[in-house]
């Protein structure tokens, strides 16, 4: 199954919008899965140009683009889309580049239990979990660990 995150521009008599629109589909070729769905949705369609005529033509449909995305992606739009709240475990609580500590920083919440902090240094990474009670736990992974040498590449 692919995720879809297709952009539509509508022409209904003098009104032109745009349309933003989930789908789900089974096809390889995501440009088709979004050409389909435009000329269908709203009845077929006759193409001219770019352009799909639909409704004997009085409404005229084009995509403008198309994004694959994930399944995650997916559920999280559909329910900003709909109004309804997507519960995970792990949500986002911030995410960018800290000025005061002159770093790049995400913090995640993870659940009832505490939180993550991922933390991008000049030397590499560093993991911080915190309980309720904040104590932590650190993992640090240096970045040279994670490009290996050109020894371990090399084909003898």
């Amino acid at each position: 199954m692919k995720y879809l995150f297709i952009t539509l521009e509508v022409q209904d008599g003098e009104r032109r919008h745009t349309h933003r629109i989930l789908h789900t589909t089974r096809c390889k070729n995501i440009q088709f899965a979004a050409q389909r769905y435009a000329s269908t949705y709203w009845g077929v369609g006759e193409r001219t140009d770019n352009w799909w005529y639909v409704q004997s033509g009085t409404m005229a449909i084009r995509v403008v683009h198309v994004n694959e995305i994930t399944e995650y992606e997916y559920k999280v739009m559909s329910a900003i889309f709909s109004g309804d709240k997507y519960k995970t475990y792990f949500k986002i609580k911030k995410a960018g580049y800290d000025s005061e500590l002159k770093r790049e920083e995400i913090q995640i919440h993870a659940g009832d239990n505490g939180n993550v902090f991922l933390i991008k240094t000049a030397e590499g990474f560093i993991v911080d979990v915190y309980n309720q009670t904040d104590e932590v736990d650190t993992m640090a992974i240096w970045e040279e660990t994670l490009t290996p040498d050109e020894d371990e590449t090399s084909i003898d």
